[in-house]
């Protein structure tokens, strides 16, 4: 009896191990459609057969990254964010991890926010410091960032400079009405 209980139990374990094999086999697949899909940039189709692994394995990162890429390639940039943050939140390895966060930092550089540009790519060169493809980025960002930051200064400067401007146009029409009188006596004085 004990042995009839083992060998059902190793069945049971064999054919289980088994059908996750096909489930993954039909994940992969998938993905395999969608990256074709994407390559000849038939985005929508590339994003269901993404979708359609997602709801087979919601934490496949390889799907979530590549959803994510075609969301980029079509401007959903909001939704190719959650996709790659869902990414990093479900990376396995620090590679994926480095991937999905260099990708968000992208998406924040074409929403121009590129303090959060800076900080993303910082995190993904924590990941992997010798992508240089990341470095970049995040050089650009930085500079992109001081630039804007030096913008925002020169616009408080030159907005401050208007009101002074302003305040001391109005201090001097303000004092025309009395200036004006006197101007007029000179006149009458000139003519005598």
């Amino acid at each position: 009896m004990r042995q009839l209980i083992f060998i059902l139990c190793c069945l049971f374990f064999m054919l289980d191990g088994h059908s996750q094999t096909k489930e993954t086999k039909v994940e992969d697949n998938l993905i395999f459609e969608g990256n074709e899909l994407h390559e000849s940039e038939t985005y929508a189709q590339a994003e269901k057969k993404y979708r359609e692994a997602l709801a087979r394995a919601p934490k496949n990162t390889i799907a979530q990254h590549n959803l994510g890429n075609t969301l980029f390639d079509e401007s959903y940039f909001g939704e190719a964010f959650n996709a790659y943050k869902s990414a990093t939140m479900n990376a396995k390895t620090k590679a994926e991890k480095h991937s999905a966060l260099h990708n968000m930092g992208n998406v924040f550089m074409n929403q121009k926010d590129y303090a959060k540009a800076v900080e993303t790519y910082k995190e993904a060169l924590r990941n992997n410091p010798n992508d240089d493809q990341t470095r970049y980025n995040y050089a650009l960002a930085k500079e992109l960032l001081e630039n804007e930051q030096q913008n925002q200064d020169q616009n408080k400067l030159q907005s401050s400079l208007k009101a002074r401007l302003f305040l001391r146009t109005q201090k001097v029409d303000h004092l025309l009405p009395k200036i004006s009188p006197v101007l007029h006596l000179q006149s009458n004085l000139h003519r005598f």
